[in-house]
């Protein structure tokens, strides 16, 4: 993934592989998206997950576990503020 938006050959890799993935009914998942363009092109190439620095850096799992929960809840408030 590093380097589908300069390389056209690794393009044309991720291509292939995504179209392989499709065809088998298989769920694809780019590692190393690490910058905002490398998201959109992998985003546009309909892959179907993503991880990477433009989602987000390492968390120790008890933070990333406190954010989860602290997001839910606004989500759950807002919820209930629209009904």
């Amino acid at each position: 993934m590093r380097d589908i938006v300069t390389n056209e050959n690794s393009l044309a890799t991720v291509e292939a592989v995504v179209g392989l993935a499709k065809a088998m009914r298989i769920e694809s998942v780019a590692e190393y998206v690490e910058t905002h363009k490398i998201a959109v092109a992998v985003r546009s190439l309909g892959v179907d997950y993503a991880q990477g620095y433009a989602y987000g850096r390492p968390e120790p799992l008890d933070k990333l576990l406190k954010q989860l929960d602290v997001e839910e809840s606004r989500r759950q408030r807002m919820l209930f503020l629209e009904t």
